[in-house]
């Protein structure tokens, strides 16, 4: 692209624009920056970004369809991330957790995962609170906790004695 025939009228550049601030907009919707999906998304940016030259914008299209991608990956981290925090009544603390323990426990399903989360999420949501937990006192809290979300994961079939055991510790899930 010829530097002195450029214009910001130029239907390349309103694309890239375009797209750029879209990309920007869906990356800054995402809780949890130190998500593996998102670090590994920001250094595609970067590789991308890295490809512009301010004296060379004849690629600027070829750009953009990378940034697109780029954006389809953004919206789809989003969207997941958005499903997991609607089981957990939109707690992304939830959410974290399990990015967490997908990242550590590579070993364990991810349903497995999940669905643990979710039965954990059912027996503290009423008590998320710091005043439940002040009013129980903080042991009896905990004891209350894991014996309810231990007799839900056997009935779920999500217990498996030594799988779980070193899951929830890991999580310090009481």
């Amino acid at each position: 692209m010829d530097l002195g025939k450029f214009t910001t009228d130029d239907p390349s550049y309103k694309r890239f624009e375009k797209t750029v601030r879209a990309v920007h907009d869906e990356i800054q919707k995402n809780k949890n920056k130190d998500d593996i999906k998102i670090v590994k998304l920001d250094q595609l940016l970067q590789d991308i970004f890295n490809k512009l030259s301010i004296s060379d914008l004849s690629d600027l299209d070829s750009i953009t369809d990378e940034l697109l991608e780029a954006l389809k990956k953004a919206q789809e981290i989003n969207d997941e991330n958005d499903r997991l925090a609607s089981q957990y009544g939109n707690n992304y603390a939830f959410v974290k957790t399990y990015q967490d323990a997908v990242c550590d426990y590579t070993a364990v399903d991810q349903s497995v995962i999940e669905g643990t989360l979710v039965i954990v999420y059912e027996n503290v949501k009423d008590t998320l609170s710091v005043d439940g937990m002040i009013a129980q006192g903080r042991k009896k809290f905990t004891d209350n906790i894991k014996k309810e979300s231990t007799k839900d994961l056997l009935k779920a079939g999500l217990y498996q004695r030594k799988r779980i055991q070193r899951f929830r510790k890991s999580m310090k899930v009481p």
